[in-house]
């Protein structure tokens, strides 16, 4: 399909690290989903000291690849942001699948003036009931009631993610939250209703009661600087299959 020269080029940052298993499945998904969207596009995968084959199987399936030594999710999206040169960035975690529906509500929202925003997530896999509860109060309250996006799938216009300085990275967890505020003052930040799809394994690798103890301390106690509270985020282990 050719691509539509009136429509923006759009940059998709992965942050990776020791993500072999799914880090061709998510530049896979990009691909797929561009096609009946006729935009050009880039991917980046910024590597974070990884030990894996992540960064090989990222070059085999045509992505560009940063190699960082950084350990912080927002520095690595900022570094991803910094190379790239889309007039749209859109952050894609390395366990997320975009999808044609959610990447054309997310053009449609910039193209109506949203300058930044985030999506509805679902799961990959079923989930027990109690972990559905838990999962849809959070998106919930951390969506629909504070106004943030989630971390998984965010996007921004880069003129003015460059603007407001791109994710704070004092934040070690929850660094949608500064971006979120910080682009609310720039104009128009827009939740759009149309999913990505992301992986439920921190559900089989954390109990219930440690996932809610995360959840709580980021809604409401603030640890997101703390480093030692965010084994959940820097540390988890990695599933040996998918």
């Amino acid at each position: 399909m050719a691509m539509d020269s009136t429509r923006p080029r759009v940059s998709f940052v992965i942050p990776a690290r020791n993500e072999e298993l799914l880090i061709a499945s998510a530049i896979f998904a990009i691909a797929q989903s561009v096609v009946p969207c006729s935009i050009s596009l880039e991917v980046i995968v910024v590597n974070d000291g990884s030990t894996d084959e992540t960064a090989g199987i990222a070059k085999d399936c045509g992505a560009q690849v940063i190699d960082v030594q950084l350990h912080n999710i927002a520095a690595v999206r900022n570094a991803g942001a910094e190379v790239a040169s889309g007039e749209i960035l859109i952050f894609v975690d390395a366990d997320t699948l975009m999808n044609a529906d959610c990447l054309k509500g997310i053009l449609a929202a910039v193209e109506g003036g949203a300058i930044a925003g985030g999506t509805a997530v679902e799961f990959d896999r079923r989930i027990t009931w109690l972990q559905r509860v838990m999962s849809k109060s959070f998106l919930f309250v951390w969506q629909r009631i504070f106004g943030y996006g989630c971390g998984c799938c965010l996007f921004a216009r880069r003129d003015v993610f460059q603007e407001i300085g791109g994710f704070d990275p004092t934040y070690l967890s929850s660094e949608e939250r500064p971006f979120t505020r910080s682009m609310k003052k720039k104009g128009p930040f827009v939740l759009t209703r149309q999913p990505v799809l992301t992986s439920s394994r921190k559900f089989r690798l954390y109990s219930s009661w440690h996932l809610t103890k995360v959840v709580f301390r980021s809604l409401f106690l603030g640890k997101y600087r703390n480093r030692e509270e965010l084994g959940v985020f820097y540390d988890a282990p990695r599933e040996s299959e998918i």
